[in-house]
């Protein structure tokens, strides 16, 4: 009887043990698909700040097959332009200056091209000579340059052969955009500017 209770008690004790390593092994398998919930299919992988600027608008623009991001700040303060070639790893490449007096900025971007527009708040101005224009050539996101600023623009017009006739004060003037691809016309940069 003694062996028979020897051989019992040694069989409970390897039954405790393997169910203390089955429910140990459930535990932490329970444990790590909870992990795998968590992390999920969705998660952060970079943040950007912009120097106490806040952040208003944001436009994506390809050049030479790599992705720029516009980020339009509030108040004045410009557009930063971000490389998100990279997603986990942004890089502020460089800036655009808003026109001054800018209470209502717009950014548009198409093809090479940028535009800053800018109604201003006068009272005494007539209303067709206040809209603003401030054109970028973007074409080198790292190095871009104002290539005119319009005050007093009354309206502004886009053909299919990528030129762009801009009426103002000063008369009629004609800017040739020489991008690769024809103009998108949903994303078209005058679509911002009054008239347009």
């Amino acid at each position: 009887m003694n062996h028979l209770t020897f051989e019992q008690s040694s069989m409970r004790r390897h039954a405790r043990r393997l169910s203390t390593v089955l429910l140990f092994l459930w535990a932490a398998l329970t444990v790590a698909q909870g992990k795998e919930k968590t992390s999920g299919a969705v998660k952060v992988v970079a943040s950007l700040t912009f120097n106490n600027k806040l952040p208003a608008d944001m436009q994506i623009q390809e050049f030479k097959g790599k992705p720029y991001l516009f980020v339009q700040m509030a108040n004045a303060q410009g557009v930063v332009i971000v490389d998100i070639s990279k997603p986990n790893k942004l890089k502020i490449v460089s800036s655009l200056s808003s026109p001054d007096a800018c209470e209502a900025c717009q950014l548009s971007v198409n093809g090479n091209a940028a535009a800053i527009t800018t109604v201003a708040v006068d009272a005494s101005s007539p209303p067709a000579t206040k809209d603003e224009l401030a054109l970028w050539d973007i074409s080198k996101p790292g190095n871009p340059r104002e290539v005119q600023h319009f005050s007093g623009v009354v309206r502004v017009l886009h053909d299919e052969r990528n030129y762009t006739y801009v009426l103002n004060q000063d008369g009629l003037w004609v800017v040739f955009d020489k991008q690769t691809e024809p103009a998108d016309e949903d994303n078209n940069w005058l679509q911002g500017i009054s008239g347009g």
